[in-house]
């Protein structure tokens, strides 16, 4: 009985330095299997890098209010340019009202006048005589060139 003993322990030993064998392997290849089906993560920035990431957020963040600044003055003095419209345009409808009580006016006045009655006795027509245009029958004087002096000497 001695010998089945010491088979018997050999046996459960070895069985579970298998078993630990075997655990160590599975939990070595499940790390694996995690670490590459994990995200990469990248470092984290170094602080240049981070300053001069916000250094270009506010020089874009000042360029977008300039713009927005510059739209909202546009609008600003588009609202001013119609308000000056719409009280021209009022001015011009009280302008347009007054004249046409001026017509209305001038019209009953002129309704009003007495009509001149029409003489009777027709006026003679200028009478036309017929002028005859002055001909003439002299020339005009046709304009001679001058003679030129040339002098030999300057040669």
């Amino acid at each position: 009985m001695h010998l089945n003993l010491i088979v018997r322990r050999a046996v459960i030993t070895t069985g579970a330095t298998l078993s630990l064998v075997a655990g160590g392997l599975a939990i070595g290849t499940a790390a694996e299997w995690a670490l590459a089906s994990a995200t990469k993560v990248e470092p984290p920035a170094g602080i240049f890098e981070l300053q001069a990431r916000i250094e270009a957020a506010e020089t874009k963040a000042a360029s977008i209010r300039t713009q927005i600044d510059r739209l909202a003055g546009g609008s600003d003095s588009l609202a001013q340019m119609i308000q000056m419209a719409n009280a021209m345009a009022v001015s011009d409808q009280a302008a347009t009202e007054s004249l046409r009580l001026e017509l209305t006016q001038a019209k009953d006045a002129l309704a009003a006048q007495p009509t001149p009655e029409p003489d009777p006795t027709p006026t003679p027509a200028p009478v036309r005589t017929a002028t005859k245009a002055p001909t003439s029958t002299a020339s005009r004087p046709v304009a001679t060139p001058t003679p030129r002096h040339h002098d030999d000497d300057d040669d």
